[in-house]
C-alpha cells in the first residue's frame, strides 16, 4: 500500500523544511509544485520530486500536481498536505484504505506560531461547515480519483480550495470515513507570511 504526498510551496522554506522532515520520518514520498527558482532549487537540495507551475491561479497549480501524478504516478492512494503541515501516524491511513474506504479525512488540526512555539488545538468547523474535514491531510484512494476524473479542483480561484474539494467530492458516490488527530496528527506551522495567520486560530 503506497501513498503519495501532494504539495505545493511558495518560499517559507523554514517551514516547509520542518514539514518535510516529518513526512521523511512517516516514509512518505511527496511531489511538490513550485513556482520560482528558489522554490525549485530548494527541492534539488532537498532531493524532492517537483514540477513548476505558475502560483496564481491557486487551484491550476495544484491541479497541474494531480495532473502529473496521475500520469506519473503508481500509488495506491493521495495525501494532500499544505507545504507547512507536520504530519505523525499516516501509517493508520492504510488501515482504512485497506477496509476499502476511499476518502480519509481529518477532523481536528494542530497550529503552531512558528516564531513562538505556541501551539492551539483547533478542534474543526463550528459554522456551517460543522463536520467537513480539515483541508490538510485528506487522503484519496486511486479509485476515487478514478470517479473524479482527476479533476480536484474547478474554476480558476485563489482561496477556497478545500471547500472547492469538498463541492466536489458531493458529485460522486464512494466510502468516507472522518477520523480525528489521535489516530492522525498534524500541525500546522504559521509565520508571518501565512495565508490564514496565526491569531485567527486563537
Amino acid at each position: 500500500m503506497k501513498i503519495q504526498v501532494l504539495s505545493a510551496m511558495y518560499g517559507r522554506h523554514e517551514a516547509v523544511s520542518l514539514a518535510l522532515d516529518s513526512w521523511y520520518d512517516e516514509g512518505l514520498k511527496c511531489l511538490m509544485v513550485v513556482s520560482t527558482k528558489k522554490d525549485r532549487h530548494f527541492c534539488i537540495n532537498r532531493q524532492i520530486d517537483y514540477i513548476h507551475a505558475p502560483n496564481f491561479p491557486l487551484s491550476n497549480k495544484w491541479q497541474a500536481g494531480v495532473n502529473f501524478l496521475k500520469q506519473y504516478s503508481d500509488a495506491d492512494a493521495f495525501l494532500i498536505l499544505g507545504s507547512d503541515d507536520m504530519i505523525k501516524g499516516s501509517e493508520n491511513y492504510k488501515t482504512y484504505l485497506l477496509q476499502g474506504y476511499e476518502f480519509i479525512g481529518i477532523s481536528d488540526i494542530y497550529v503552531q506560531d512558528l516564531k513562538t512555539g505556541e501551539r492551539i488545538h483547533w478542534k474543526g468547523y463550528t459554522n456551517h461547515r460543522r463536520g467537513e474535514s480539515a483541508g490538510a491531510g485528506r487522503c484519496l484512494s486511486r479509485s476515487l480519483m478514478d470517479k473524479l476524473d482527476w479533476l480536484l479542483w474547478t474554476g480558476q480561484i485563489n482561496n477556497g480550495l478545500d471547500f472547492c474539494l469538498t463541492k466536489r467530492l458531493d458529485k460522486v458516490n464512494y466510502k468516507s470515513i472522518t477520523i480525528n488527530s489521535s489516530m492522525v496528527e498534524i500541525t500546522d506551522l504559521k509565520d508571518k507570511y501565512s495565508v490564514t495567520p496565526f491569531h485567527r486560530f486563537k
